[in-house]
This record gives C-alpha cells, structure tokens and sequence, in this order.
C-alpha cells in the first residue's frame, strides 16, 4: 500500500517509518510503501484525487458533519463512476479495477517466525532486550508484538516484524539502521 509520510500512514521519527495503523496493515498482510518525504509526485493520483476533493467537496465547507458526508458521498460516487480519467485511458476507476478476492478477517493470525530468527517482546516503551545487557530501541508501534532478528554475521542482524524487513541491528555499534541505508 503506497502512502505519503504523514500521519497515520507514517512518522518519520520511527524504523521505518511505522505508525501503528502500518503496524496493523502488516498484521494484516499488507506491506507499507512511502513516498519520500518532501516528493509528493512519487504518488501523483493521490495528490490529483485530495486537489479534486478538495476543490469539490470542501470548499465552502457544508454547514453540518451530515451534510459533509452527503458532498464526500457524492464525490467519491462521480469520481468512481461517472466522471473518465485520462490516466486509465479515459476510463472510470470503476470500470478499470476489481474488488479484491481477499476477505478481511477480524481475527489477525498469529505469526510464526522461521527457527533462524531469534524471536524478541517489544516492550511497552518500543524496545527489546538484547543479550541481558542492554535494552534496543525499535519502535513503541511495536509494542507488545514480537520481532525477529536474524543473524547476518559480523555481529549484524536483520530486524523483522512479520513479512517485513524493518532495518538492521549492529551489535559493534549497538545501533538500528534504515534497511534501505545500511551498508554491510
């Protein structure tokens, strides 16, 4: 699911930018994709559609929540299946996408993490244990849940939560690093 940086989707301040709405959407299967921070066009039809919305439904705004509702209702009706985009070939997004097969669940399932991951609490605070010695920080949208970490060698080790790498943990210098800035 590809999102801005922005709360809920996102927070700059934390590994991986997880919040605890991406947290869930990982519970339940779905990875969390960010543009970068400061690059609104890496998600252009999602900046076209707030313009739109914007420009349509809010301004003036309605003089009741009810009626708020009633011009967000109808937006979302002309821009789903009346009114063509040029980026689907003139088509509606109705006409164009599917609704998922998936059936959402309530229940989200345990995870049970592969036997070359060292599974850790995240406690309350957003960190774990590490060795008896010292405590690494995570993440406090963690909370709770269990991570793992998996031996890369040279004293590094992958950080997982479920289906997702999350960075990387250097026991030489007791830091967590970004996936994506980490060089071993």
């Amino acid at each position: 699911m590809h999102t801005d940086n922005g709360a809920p989707f996102g927070n700059s301040m934390s590994l991986r930018r997880m919040t605890q709405l991406s947290v869930w959407l990982m519970d339940l299967g779905i990875t969390p994709v960010y543009s970068d921070p400061g690059c609104p066009q890496q998600n252009g039809r999602h900046e076209r559609m707030h313009r739109d919305l914007k420009a349509e439904a809010t301004r003036p705004p309605a003089m009741t929540l009810v009626a708020q509702q009633k011009r967000f209702d109808a937006f979302r009706k002309e821009y789903n299946t009346v009114r063509p985009h040029e980026s689907l070939g003139m088509k509606t997004p109705c006409e164009v996408h599917k609704k998922s097969d998936r059936v959402y669940t309530r229940r989200i399932r345990e995870w049970d993490y592969d036997n070359v991951l060292q599974t850790k609490l995240v406690t309350v605070n957003g960190a774990v244990r590490w060795n008896s010695e010292y405590f690494v920080m995570v993440s406090t949208a963690l909370s709770g849940r269990y991570i793992g970490f998996k031996d890369e060698g040279n004293g590094v080790w992958g950080i997982w939560y479920r289906h997702v790498l999350l960075g990387y943990f250097s026991e030489r210098t007791k830091m967590v690093y970004e996936a994506d800035t980490f060089n071993f």
